[in-house]
């Protein structure tokens, strides 16, 4: 950068921060004043330190990832294969704020606005790609109230989950309570309670769309590397399944109008049990959802169920360790709400396997294998669909 460009740089950054021009030029170029010469014109302040000058910068921390990725898509009927070249950029910020208040603020890649996907093909002749407002939300942690957190906006999923319900790209927006605290050095109950906003029908004609949600469980170390996590979530859709207020049934009963299940009053328990084998860690887990509200007409009255069972092996933190995953699912028509279940394994209406594994290349590197194989539920279609994807994620 030249010095008449610098000198931009340096009025307006001053300007912004409110600080000395000549003190954060000093801090840009790492000069300082000569001996007897004062460090600004109009000041008789000592000369500052950069780090000082910068002190806005502490209790900020940046994070994000790029993942590439090459997926292959098989079907073993009339549909034609496909082949992808995708990537997903994320790129976050948060502010420790004050010793209570957070802010979390990230951007992430996507074709489009898509809740359950951030990823980008390469496609469209080499244009540019999108950003979106991926999270941007606080949190306040009073400290009255050791083990609360409340938050609010575009926030990170709050509740315990599996693919089954909620797709690891979707970050609901609302209003959240979460209570943790130990009771025993080996018991950890949680609660969380929630209302979030999916649709703001407007002058449409229909309430809005929103849902409350209620999560109770704990973590309760039996032996020692031996952790069960039970819970219990249930999700109170509000007026979702009604003209307008949906925009993707993804595997739910329709007509065209309105999502027929009528709703969604999910029940969802979920178990974990962790522990260690040869000093690798081994996590089991079950999961079973029903949707207590489904009221469809024959002949998908009935399918509001779905069930999960997965067990991992290993974790990766570092360069030369691993891990192994498999699950087997089956969610019926109405079970969850389509619109936000799991993208990869191919939303609601949908039974199969997913088998992955992970190697760590490098610190910070870590390379992946993913296996769907899946088919409807019910309906007409019988088609089975075969997904593998390769993955290179590397995190900064």
């Amino acid at each position: 950068m030249g010095k008449r460009g610098l000198a931009v740089l340096v009025v307006v950054l001053a300007a912004v921060f409110g600080l000395d021009e000549a003190l954060f030029a000093q801090a840009a170029t790492g000069e300082t004043p000569q001996a007897g010469q004062s460090a600004s014109a109009t000041s008789e302040k000592p000369a500052a330190k950069p780090v000082e000058l910068l002190a806005w910068l502490q209790g900020l921390k940046f994070s994000g990832d790029l993942r590439l990725r090459c997926e292959g898509i098989w079907f073993d009927q009339d549909t034609p294969d496909q082949q992808h070249g995708r990537f997903r950029l994320r790129f976050g910020i948060e502010k420790q704020v004050t010793d209570e208040w957070n802010a979390v603020f990230r951007l992430a890649s996507g074709k489009d606005s898509n809740p359950t996907s951030t990823n980008q093909t390469f496609t469209n002749n080499f244009d540019r790609k999108m950003i979106w407002i991926d999270l941007a939300y606080a949190t306040y942690k009073p400290a009255v109230v050791p083990g609360l957190t409340i938050g609010a906006g575009k926030v990170k999923n709050p509740w315990v989950n599996t693919f089954m319900v909620w797709d690891g790209d979707v970050n609901p927006e609302g209003v959240y309570a979460t209570y943790r605290t130990k009771l025993a050095d080996n018991f950890e109950p949680l609660v969380t309670l929630s209302q979030m906003f999916s649709f703001e029908n407007g002058n449409a004609g229909a309430d809005d769309a929103s849902m409350w949600a209620a999560q109770a469980g704990f973590n309760w170390t039996v032996l020692e590397d031996v952790t069960w996590s039970p819970s219990v979530a249930y999700y109170d859709w509000q007026s979702y399944t009604e003209k307008g207020n949906w925009s993707k049934s993804n595997g739910n009963t329709n007509d065209g109008t309105v999502l027929t299940a009528g709703n969604f009053n999910v029940l969802d328990v979920i178990n974990t049990v962790k522990f260690k084998v040869f000093d690798m860690p081994l996590a089991i887990t079950a999961d079973y959802a029903k949707n207590t509200g489904d009221d469809a007409p024959a002949p998908d009255d009935g399918r509001d169920s779905a069930y999960l069972g997965m067990v991992k092996l290993g974790d990766v933190k570092d360069k030369g360790q691993w891990s192994v995953d498999y699950a087997y699912a089956k969610i019926e028509a109405n079970a969850v709400v389509g619109a936000f279940s799991d993208s990869d394994f191919g939303y609601a209406n949908r039974k199969g396997h997913k088998v992955g594994f992970n190697y760590g290349l490098a610190k910070n590197v870590v390379g992946g294998l993913s296996l769907y194989i899946t088919k409807p539920v019910s309906g007409d279609s019988k088609e089975e669909q075969t997904t593998l994807m390769a993955d290179v994620v590397l995190s900064f």
